[in-house]
């Protein structure tokens, strides 16, 4: 079988696909504001029995206050968020597991997806509203940032968690080749 070897369209550069999908990487201002708990967020971790599962929780929280991504983490590569966690909510406890099971994350998601309101990106259920946008968008700018833009826009607006940079990247080709096949079809 053939292997796909077609390139995908570069809208970002690297560092800007990192800043945009990378874990947020906060100083001590941004975890007091992104990991802080009102009561409403402390009865949703006070429901969390485990303590890797209410600092898992909390994380997840604060991350996707700072980016509307579901990031999938293990507690080393947020070592200093989780030891701000551990100190302000749990006086200075320690965790006994780097990680959590793939279920006990993917229910605190579900949860985290509950309090706020988003959902995942479901192709049935938004890819065509999402192109509708995207081709009226083309018809301004056949520029692949300012499809890309209305793609974070349309994202944000409808409160889904943002899809993948390939993703992306497809939706975006997509539109722009059927643009570029519809104003060629006019001009002859």
């Amino acid at each position: 079988m053939a292997k796909k070897t077609d390139k995908r369209i570069q809208i970002l550069r690297k560092s800007e696909i990192d800043e945009l999908y990378d874990l947020p990487n906060f100083n001590h201002a941004d975890r007091e504001d992104y990991f802080s708990l009102d009561d409403e967020t402390q009865k949703l971790v006070d429901k969390c029995r485990q303590l890797e599962t209410k600092v898992y929780f909390i994380l997840l929280l604060g991350y996707f206050r700072c980016k509307p991504i579901i990031f999938n983490f293990s507690f080393n590569e947020a070592e200093t968020d989780v030891s701000f966690i551990l100190h302000k909510y749990f006086d200075g406890l320690e965790l006994t597991s780097s990680d959590l099971a793939l279920t006990t994350k993917t229910k605190l998601t579900n949860r985290l997806l509950d309090y706020t309101g988003h959902s995942i990106y479901n192709t049935r259920k938004h890819k065509t509203l999402l192109l509708d946008r995207l081709n009226d968008v083309a018809k301004i700018s056949i520029e692949p940032r300012y499809v890309f833009d209305e793609c974070l826009a349309f994202f944000g607006q409808h409160q889904i968690v943002l899809a993948g940079y390939s993703t992306l990247q497809d939706l975006v080709s997509s539109v722009l080749t059927q643009e570029g096949s519809r104003i060629e079809k006019n001009t002859q």
